[in-house]
């Protein structure tokens, strides 16, 4: 028996500043997607990125999470919030002292820790739209297949660099 698919609900850019505040929610092509919560290994790692990156990053830099960077207004909403965003610290400051919903500004870095539900399509879909929003660097980590990509190339060898700042395999895939 197969499972009636879900009617897509649309949403338009007006409609989305009036949603309640949410980093569980995107919306791709004018269409709300709805995520399940990270499990507990996905913030291990996001932790372990963080403490890596906290002592050596560029001061002028500094992290963003549960932030919405708008790619797109018309003709199809699309936003993303990425697990891990980097971006100018003077561009973070001012997004907050202005209480915008969205940054209209792309980040240095994206960091996200894939989960089993993540699906290859929505993966290409995903770096298509950092590449769409010019984010210079785009880190997909899957846990489980313990493997790093950037901007769609998979990482071998021992360690890789993160906005400058040299990441010891080891240290990120702790057991």
């Amino acid at each position: 028996m197969t499972m009636p698919t879900a009617t897509p609900v649309l949403v338009t850019y007006e409609e989305s500043l009036l949603r309640p505040e949410s980093s569980l929610e995107e919306v791709v092509n004018g269409e709300l997607h709805i995520m399940p919560p990270p499990a507990a290994k996905h913030n291990r790692i996001l932790q372990r990125v963080l403490r890596s990156l906290y002592a050596e990053m560029d001061a002028a830099l500094d992290f963003a999470w549960d932030v919405g960077f708008l790619i797109a207004e018309e003709p199809r909403l699309r936003y993303r919030i990425p697990d891990l965003a980097i971006a100018d610290r003077r561009l973070l400051d001012l997004l907050a002292q202005e209480g915008a919903v969205y940054a209209r500004f792309p980040p240095a870095v994206v960091i996200e820790v894939l989960s089993p539900a993540n699906r290859k399509g929505d993966m290409a879909q995903l770096l298509q739209d950092y590449r769409d929003l010019r984010v210079r660097e785009i880190v997909f980590i899957d846990p489980d297949k313990r493997v790093v990509s950037i901007d769609g190339i998979v990482v071998t060898g021992e360690r890789f660099t993160i906005g400058g700042v040299v990441i010891e395999m080891k240290q990120l895939f702790v057991s």
